[in-house]
Formats: C-alpha cells, structure tokens, sequence
C-alpha cells in the first residue's frame, strides 16, 4: 500500500506545487551529463569533417545539439528549479534529440547492407533510408498531436 506523503507545513506543499519537477534537479549530474553528450558532440562533429561524411550532420550532429540544449537547459531548473522555461526546454529537446539519431543509425544500417551486399536483405539498402527516414520524420509529428491533446482537453475545463 502507497503511502502518501504528510506535510506538516502548508508552505512546503506550496512549494512542491511551484516547481514543475516537484524536487530540485541535482546539479552534479546535469554538469555530468552536459559534459559527456559535449564531448560526444564534438567526437561526432569532428568525425563527421574528417571522414566527409555530411549525412551526419543534420542526424548526428544535430541530434546532439539537441541533448546539450537539453541539459543546459536542466542545469538551469538546478540553479532556478521554479522557472518554467528550462523545464519545457529541457523536456522538449531530451525528447526530440533521439529521433534524428535514430535516422543517422539507419543511413549506417543502409551502408553496412551495401557493403555485405544486397542478397543479405529484404530490400534495397536505398529504400531502407527513405523508409525509416520517413518515419523518423513523422515521428515528431505524431508526438505534438499526443503532447497537444491532453493539455487542449485540460485547458477546456
């Protein structure tokens, strides 16, 4: 059986309703994770210059773009846990930085059937990019309709 929490003063409740996380991000761990996904960025960036590879640019590289926002962003709700701008930043860019990730993993897949040759796969490694990058495109779409239902249906009341 749950138990739920008793607060003994009526100014802690208001304050846990303030902050949109309810708690205060821990800081040590925003800063740990905004350096490794930096690093990561600038691997990925340097990678991408070095071998030509232009495709992982607007996948890769912007996919990390988006998790240092995203970071930033919760490292400052640690420093200003009631502000409500970092949160949806944050909230927003950790979402949506995996999607184009997601499409550079398949470009690599259509690459990596290439070179095994085509006799090893259903279809083309050609179609297997715009496929699954067409997906990838949708997918952000489908996550405002889902995002932007809930919040139309509690604003009407």
């Amino acid at each position: 059986m749950a138990v739920l929490p008793v607060f003994t003063d009526s100014s802690l409740f208001a304050r846990s309703l303030q902050y949109p996380y309810n708690y205060t991000p821990t800081e040590y761990v925003t800063i740990i994770f905004l350096v490794l996904f930096s690093v990561s960025l600038a691997l990925h960036t340097g990678q991408a210059i070095y071998f030509r590879m232009w495709w992982a640019i607007p996948t890769m590289i912007f996919s990390g773009l988006l998790e240092v926002m995203g970071w930033s962003a919760r490292f400052w709700s640690s420093q200003s846990p009631s502000l409500l701008s970092p949160y949806e930043m944050q909230l927003t860019c950790t979402i949506l930085a995996p999607t184009p990730l997601l499409a550079g993993n398949f470009i690599i897949l259509g690459s990596i059937i290439q070179q095994l040759g085509p006799k090893y796969s259903r279809i083309s490694p050609w179609w297997y990019t715009i496929i699954f990058c067409s997906f990838v495109r949708l997918l952000p779409v489908t996550w405002r309709v889902h995002f932007k239902q809930p919040m139309a249906c509690s604003t009407s009341n």
